[in-house]
């Protein structure tokens, strides 16, 4: 019998066995913690509080994240134009193929050829094919978001010498109360303040609350 080989969608590795996932899943996590002291070197002050990287770091870095989803995850795929629509010419049946007189192939590359201006007169020229823009645009940027994030998370915890962040003690169900009616209290100020919500009647609200406490504090 034939060994099997579990290849991920659209993947570039080849997990051959359990223990071949593991040794690949640890050499991965290890390239994130090598990056991420990299980054901590290159750019000081990465991973501490209120730190931020500079436009020209974060867009190369975001820049690659984009090679990598173009890569692995995004592939080029080619659409047909119909009645100014967009289809996946691939999911087409023969006989709608044959009828196609458009198609274009869209990919990351094309998505983020547009300028932000160009992507927004888009919108007023040709709506449907800003949709399908914008759609590659926000599958890659969260894609690229995640990334970030997670390059972010392991220097923190590098800098933080692998500690976890102290967690706050449950409160008790009376504190939650406590914690809850001034949260409601400070909303309803605000409301009331901006006039932003007209279900934010400070009347009815000192009257439920007088009640409540009356019970509650018995």
């Amino acid at each position: 019998m034939s060994k099997k080989t579990h290849t991920a969608q659209a993947a570039d590795v080849e997990i051959l066995s359990l223990k071949d996932g593991a040794y690949k899943q640890a050499a991965g996590a290890d390239t994130v913690t090598d990056f991420a002291h990299y980054v901590i070197e290159k750019c000081k002050g990465f991973g501490t509080p209120d730190y931020k990287l500079t436009d020209e770091a974060k867009t190369e870095l975001y820049d690659g994240y984009r090679l990598r989803y173009a890569q692995k995850s995004k592939r080029p795929i080619v659409y047909a134009v119909i009645s100014g629509d967009y289809y996946e010419f691939d999911k087409l049946t023969p006989d709608q193929k044959d009828k196609v007189k458009e198609k274009i192939e869209m990919s990351v590359d094309v998505a983020f050829s547009f300028t932000s201006n160009e992507y927004g007169k888009l919108a007023n020229d040709r709506p449907q094919f800003h949709k399908l823009v914008g759609e590659w645009r926000s599958a890659t940027s969260t894609y690229c978001s995640n990334r970030f994030k997670d390059l972010t998370k392991e220097a923190k915890r590098i800098l933080s010498g692998g500690k976890k962040g102290t967690r706050n003690p449950n409160l008790s169900f009376a504190e939650t109360i406590d914690k809850t009616m001034e949260s409601l209290k400070t909303k309803l100020a605000k409301c009331v303040a901006t006039k932003s919500d007209s279900t934010a009647d400070q009347v009815k609200f000192n009257k439920a609350l007088s009640a409540f406490l009356a019970v509650w504090k018995a």
